[in-house]
């Protein structure tokens, strides 16, 4: 297929009577596929321009980093009046709505350091906050701490910052001075928040 047959289909189109498209022309599905290639091309190029005249994409990489950072902030338990563990899907999600969204967020090591260790996502925070000081959530059940978060504990020690809140409930405080074992030193700290997980099905 020769490249004046796409700009052809292209224009036809553009003149929005798409049902006169002709496609005789195209006589193999590695044609049609190279057509497939080459709309999808140029549709990703329109939406690209499309996100670059946006108001919003004329902000500095540094202010759309603080607005992401919105995400990050803790939320609270009506009832108990405890800060809960962050919920990194929102955070995530930015990452997927367009490529600058994407390059900025993972350049902002600091978006990355609210690490639930109990998450499928821990390990990707882990790798994206490149080294900064780390804020750790981990769960403890019927006492003791998942292989998995003792690992990533371990992994993570010389950047965890040093405690200074962690939410226990009373039959926990036993096991305050494990995690405390885990901090990290110098003028580093952080909030490690510890929840409790006693159901009888629990692992």
């Amino acid at each position: 297929m020769t490249e004046a047959q796409p700009l052809s289909l292209l224009r036809c189109l553009a003149k929005g009577v798409p049902s006169d498209l002709n496609l005789e022309p195209v006589s193999s599905v590695s044609e049609l596929q190279l057509l497939l290639e080459y709309l999808l091309g140029v549709l990703l190029a329109v939406r690209g321009r499309m996100n670059q005249l946006s108001s919003i994409d004329r902000f500095p990489p540094e202010v759309l980093a603080a607005i992401f950072d919105f995400v990050r902030l803790p939320k609270w338990h009506e009832d108990t009046d405890r800060e809960l563990p962050p919920d990194h899907r929102s955070l995530v999600a930015i990452t997927h709505v367009c490529r600058r969204w994407r390059t900025v967020a993972l350049d902002c090591s600091s978006l990355w350091t609210g690490i639930v260790a109990y998450s499928s996502s821990a390990q990707t925070f882990s790798e994206r906050s490149h080294g900064a000081p780390v804020d750790m959530s981990v769960v403890v059940i019927r006492g003791k701490l998942p292989k998995m978060q003792q690992s990533l504990l371990v992994k993570l020690r010389p950047l965890i910052r040093e405690p200074m809140a962690l939410q226990f409930p009373d039959s926990l405080y036993s096991d305050r001075n494990k995690l405390a074992g885990f901090q990290g030193s110098g003028h580093r700290r952080m909030t490690t928040n510890v929840q409790a997980c006693w159901s009888a099905g629990a692992p």
